[in-house]
């Protein structure tokens, strides 16, 4: 694609995002995808959700027609998720959703009273489309995986979802936690975009959950997809590792039954667990909202009240 610049040069925006991505492999991925001026934001809370956003996706074979944000670290494509304690995948009762970092985030805790600043413990969320400079950004993620298979990829639609310096619980705020969900359409093929900014990750748990899961699940206790490092105390080694080679980036399409990884070095499909039949599933029935205001939901300690 090429557009003329302000003094009529014309600019090759594709070779501009190829010298992105060299640069990003040769140091790391050290920022976020920036949002725009659609961001919305998720009221600072524990456990709560936002209602449902429209989205139409194709994920593990079947079109979804919304999302939800999930302070825990969580994209569902079904309904609000609230356990702050993650499981690990494959999981049933038709939790179909997209893990970054699946924890007991919690953003209520007063970031100014502990010297810092206010723009943390932030979850925010924004629809892209069309032509925004972002999905340009993405696509070149996208191109840079898969041995060079998807170079001609489009996207016509984005949804950025971003945890921002987010704490956790109860009101903790001496480490934070960044880290982004990017979700990749052309209306056919859909890609999933996981970001771990270099120093985003100094947190694993809280005293009262387990450890971080990442990845995908499809709800149907058998399909399923996990980050490496997931429910292990190292999992912050995904912002130096990668399945793009750019550290802190991960590339996955998840519009087909399996997920296929984006594995520069080889074409890797994750297909259903030989064992899946002989690990249990744990089902949890998380609180529906109807709105797209925070529902708030049992915390980890009775006397806990979620902030709206």
């Amino acid at each position: 694609r090429r557009v003329h610049g302000g003094d009529g040069n014309i600019l090759d925006i594709h070779g501009v995002l190829m010298f992105f991505t060299f640069v990003l492999l040769c140091q790391g991925y050290d920022s976020i995808l920036s949002h725009g001026e659609n961001r919305q934001e998720l009221a600072r809370n524990d456990d709560g959700y936002t209602g449902a956003i429209p989205f139409t996706y194709n994920y593990f074979g079947t079109p979804r027609e919304n999302v939800f944000v999930c302070n825990n670290g969580i994209v569902s494509l079904d309904r609000g998720i609230s356990s702050f304690t993650s499981q690990a995948f494959p999981i049933s009762n038709d939790q179909t959703l997209i893990a970054a970092f699946w924890a007991d985030v919690d953003t209520r805790g007063d970031l100014p009273a502990a010297g810092l600043s206010d723009e943390g413990n932030r979850v925010y969320y924004e629809i892209f489309n069309n032509s925004e400079t972002i999905l340009a950004e993405t696509d070149e993620f996208v191109h840079s995986g898969f041995s060079g298979q998807y170079l001609s990829y489009a996207s016509t639609r984005g949804f950025l979802a971003t945890w921002y310096k987010v704490g956790y619980f109860s009101h903790h705020v001496e480490q934070l936690n960044t880290f982004q969900i990017f979700l990749s359409t052309n209306d056919i093929e859909s890609f999933a975009i996981l970001i771990y900014p270099s120093g985003g990750i100094n947190w694993i748990r809280s005293s009262s959950s387990g450890l971080p899961q990442a990845g995908f699940n499809a709800g149907d206790g058998v399909n399923f997809f996990s980050l490496p490092g997931s429910q292990t105390d190292g999992f912050a080694s995904v912002m130096n590792d990668s399945n793009i080679d750019i550290p802190g980036v991960w590339v996955f399409r998840v519009d087909e039954a399996y997920v296929s990884d984006g594995s520069v070095t080889s074409s890797i499909t994750v297909s259903p667990s030989e064992s899946a039949s002989n690990s249990p599933t744990i089902s949890i029935t998380p609180t529906i909202s109807e709105s797209s205001s925070i529902t708030p939901t049992i915390s980890e300690s009775s006397s806990v009240t979620p902030t709206i």
